[in-house]
């Protein structure tokens, strides 16, 4: 009876024993089926191995860790951690972008990622996701720096001064200062390479130098040597080396060619001013030979008037008894329509006028005077040609030409008539004036442009009005 009473007994024990460990195994299992301590303990095991060298074992682990839970981003970012220390940076690159595609509050992976994809040689790559990281990290000035010098490499210098700009507001400095100046220079924008070559040589700190230099340069390539000259003299007291530390400058041996070329030009200007004086000379005895001259023709002069007086008044009566003609009926009516403002009909009539009689040059002339007042200069000068055609000396004809063309034509073909008028009227201070005018309009020629000031005023009295004008521009060359 006992027997079997013990039996029982430990059977039981035996029982309860067995339910412990089934509720043990249980809870164990349930703790091992928990993902975040599996990740948890997958993660510190794989970042184990790398430490202990054992890279590919880390990236194999945490690859099927990846694919058992694809939508973790602290696993794709171990997983980019991993192929970053493998030296694999397309792999890196790829999976800090979907790392930080999968958590927006992991956008500072997108530096990592642009570090890889630059290590890989994917430079557009980079710079996109140097785009992004600094769209949520502004501030951060050595991803802008980055930035600026892949887009230096990529070949485009204006997006890269954008980025350097972006570093100088960050954190200002000469080094940023001078990069964003060499940028503009090689872009061409003088202007704003000057100014921030000013802020490097203000900042004292580095770059002086070469911002001086870089100074001249541009002093040299806009024209500017007398600029130029003056730097040089600076740079050589301060940096007393640095202009002939280069074998292959050029700038010495340039200014003293400019220099050469300033006294040449001096020289010539002297010979001018001395050719003007003979000139003066010389006008002067041709006007005493001309008054001279207009004396004794003056008797001869008085004498043909009588003859041709009586001449014309019997034309006039003749004329006065004559009705008009068609030809003369059509010229006042184009007369009347202008006086009353009728233009474009003024100018239907004229051209009736000349399909009866084209041989007028005075008509022609009228005609283009016409066109000129209705802003239809192509017409107008057609018209004066034919009017000089028919007349070829009439100066007034020349000038009323000079005067449309320089509004039709190119400057270069404005100037080249305007010396042929100069040369066929050489005593018409009218063309000589336009001609300085033209020449020293925007700085086109502003030598000649002074030669013609000169000569205008050789042929013009004391009083003349434009006279002013034309001292106020030779006072521009002091040498002169």
């Amino acid at each position: 009876m006992k027997s079997m009473e013990m039996s029982t007994v430990t059977s039981t024990k035996s029982n309860q024993f067995i339910l412990l460990v089934l509720a043990l195994c249980a809870l164990s299992l349930i703790g091992c089926t928990d993902p975040e301590k599996i990740i948890s303990t997958r993660l510190a095991a794989a970042e184990q191995k790398i430490k202990d060298g054992e890279t590919p074992k880390a990236i194999k682990l945490l690859k099927k860790l990846n694919k058992k839970y694809p939508e973790r981003a602290d696993i794709v970012e171990s997983l980019a951690f991993a192929y970053a220390a493998e030296n694999d940076h397309s792999s890196a690159a790829w999976n800090f972008i979907q790392a930080a595609d999968l958590d927006d509050n992991k956008a500072d992976l997108r530096q990592f990622a642009a570090q890889s994809l630059k290590k890989a040689n994917d430079n557009r790559g980079a710079i996109k996701q140097y785009r992004l990281y600094l769209s949520s990290y502004p501030i951060d000035f050595a991803s802008w720096l980055q930035l600026g010098e892949l887009l230096e490499e990529q070949g485009t210098p204006e997006r890269a001064v954008e980025a350097y700009i972006s570093w100088y507001q960050v954190q200002p400095s000469g080094e940023a200062a001078y990069r964003i100046a060499m940028l503009f220079t090689e872009l061409g924008n003088y202007a704003q390479a000057r100014s921030w070559l000013r802020v490097v040589i203000d900042d004292n700190n580095s770059h002086l130098s070469e911002s001086m230099l870089e100074l001249l340069r541009i002093d040299m390539l806009q024209g500017d040597f007398s600029g130029a000259e003056k730097k040089l003299i600076t740079i050589d007291q301060q940096f007393p080396d640095l202009i002939d530390s280069d074998p292959h400058s050029t700038i010495r041996q340039q200014l003293l060619t400019w220099k050469e070329s300033r006294r040449l030009l001096q020289e010539v200007q002297q010979e001018q001013k001395n050719l003007s004086r003979e000139l003066k000379e010389t006008r002067l005895r041709e006007e005493e030979k001309s008054r001279k001259v207009a004396l004794e023709l003056e008797a001869k002069q008085k004498e043909e008037e009588a003859k041709l007086a009586l001449i014309k008044q019997q034309q006039e009566e003749a004329e006065s008894t004559s009705p008009l003609s068609t030809l003369d009926i059509l010229i006042l009516r184009a007369h009347d329509f202008e006086a009353d403002g009728h233009l474009q009909e003024a100018i239907q009539v004229y051209w009736q006028a000349l399909a009866l009689n084209d041989t007028a040059a005075e008509q022609w002339a009228e005609l283009s005077n016409l066109y000129r007042k209705q802003k239809q200069l192509s017409e107008a000068e057609s018209c004066i040609l034919e009017a000089q055609r028919r007349d070829p000396e009439n100066i007034v004809f020349y000038i009323t030409y000079l005067n449309i063309i320089r509004h039709t034509q190119t400057l270069s073909f404005f100037i080249t008539e305007l010396e042929a008028a100069r040369i066929k009227y050489p005593r018409n201070p009218s063309i000589l004036l336009a001609l300085a005018q033209t020449l020293g309009k925007d700085n086109f020629a502003p030598e000649r442009a002074a030669q013609a000031y000169e000569d205008f005023l050789l042929l013009t009295p004391e009083n003349h009005p434009d006279r002013e004008e034309a001292n106020a521009y030779l006072n521009k060359f002091p040498t002169r």
